[in-house]
């Protein structure tokens, strides 16, 4: 059993139920308690349907089932809380989560349709129903060019500071009023401010597990902003899980000799709130 996106077995199906069971059976592990997420709520409604309760016993459907709730959950904001029984933590839960979805894929076990509807938030129709056929490097240029739209001024802006950022612009539309609220407070402490070209940082694609193509694009993104790294900048990140993202998923994703650049990245990679609180206090002291 593995979550190791490179591992021979990743994406084998036996070894994945496998994992799920021993998985599900530690979350059991202890009774249910009344803030457990619907991913939860889900696993012990099912398994008080198994004889004897034995998580083994659940079918692959069931499974799925879990898999699932826990997915929609986290794209609706809010997973909950893990059954009191799991005592690893969320990020191993997610991992293993992201390898179900990439078994069902590599297997074809999620209709195309379902694929399809998984896009850059930023893309619009009809162009997101094109965007598995597309290749990475055009969903990028696509991704930058709406990105550019939304920050004119802040592409290419020149600077004298001592400190520059780039930043790694909202897949949320609904953000970009914080982002440019953001960029004036970076501006106005005498930082320079440029904005990423990597488009987007992928986040549907591995939660959906469509590992072939976000492992395709976290290959460019790390190439893309390790080179701002080593020409003295700090990267910014507006959206705490696309951060999460690259600090912790990225460097699982990328080939052997990009893996210190995406550790590299990591180290220089910071939560936009957090920094312009450090500013403030700065500013303050």
């Amino acid at each position: 059993m593995t979550t190791d996106p490179r591992h021979h077995l990743y994406t084998d199906e036996a070894d994945l139920r496998d994992h799920l069971t021993e998985v599900f059976t530690r979350c059991l592990s202890k009774g249910p308690s009344p803030d457990m997420g619907p991913a939860m709520v889900t696993l012990f409604d099912l398994v008080d349907q198994v004889e004897y309760g034995d998580p083994g016993g659940l079918t692959p459907a069931q499974q799925d089932q879990v898999v699932d709730a826990w997915v929609e959950s986290c794209e609706l904001g809010d997973p909950g809380r893990l059954a009191p029984g799991w005592t690893g933590s969320v990020d191993e839960f997610q991992h293993t989560i992201d390898r179900a979805q990439a078994m069902r894929v590599a297997n074809r076990q999620i209709p195309w349709r379902q694929r399809l509807a998984v896009h850059p938030p930023i893309m619009t129709s009809p162009l997101k129903w094109l965007v598995l056929v597309m290749p990475v490097n055009l969903v990028r240029a696509i991704a930058s060019r709406r990105h550019r739209r939304w920050f004119p001024s802040e592409v290419g802006h020149p600077g004298s500071s001592a400190r520059r950022v780039v930043i790694v612009p909202p897949c949320d539309p609904t953000q970009i009023d914080h982002a440019h609220d953001l960029v004036q407070r970076y501006r106005a402490a005498g930082i320079e401010c440029s904005l990423s070209s990597i488009g987007w940082c992928g986040t549907a694609w591995l939660r959906a597990g469509e590992l072939s193509r976000f492992t395709r694009l976290v290959q460019g993104n790390v190439s893309r902003l390790t080179a701002d790294v080593k020409a003295g900048a700090d990267i910014v990140v507006l959206d705490k899980d696309c951060r999460r993202l690259i600090v912790e998923d990225y460097p699982r994703y990328v080939t052997d000799d990009a893996f210190d650049d995406a550790e590299a990245l990591a180290a220089h990679c910071h939560d936009a709130d957090t920094l312009i609180d450090e500013l403030d206090d700065q500013l303050s002291s």
